[in-house]
């Protein structure tokens, strides 16, 4: 599961408790919102700083993603969706 602009990790720690996963990344911009984050879950998952056009993800190893209230952020949301893609399994 991959969440994009994690943010808080309000909607993480929702997916985290609601659904079965082998790994859970949880990506943001913001570092200080990143380790809010982290304290929500301190077991769920890895939490990456990172922006979407530069996506440090693995190509097909991705069930799920979510992006709550984030794509906007991106600066090149065709580059972003395309990494996306090639990332889902």
């Amino acid at each position: 599961i991959l969440d994009l602009g994690c943010g808080t990790g309000i909607a993480t720690k929702i997916i985290a408790t609601k659904l079965d996963y082998q790994s859970l990344f949880a990506l943001d911009l913001a570092d200080n919102l990143l380790q809010i984050a982290r304290n929500k879950l301190p077991l769920a998952g890895s939490f990456i700083l990172g922006d979407y056009d530069n996506l440090p993800i693995n190509k097909n190893c991705i069930n799920l993603c979510l992006a709550n209230m984030s794509l906007h952020w991106s600066k090149n949301l065709t580059k972003t969706l395309s990494c996306l893609y090639s990332s889902l399994v």
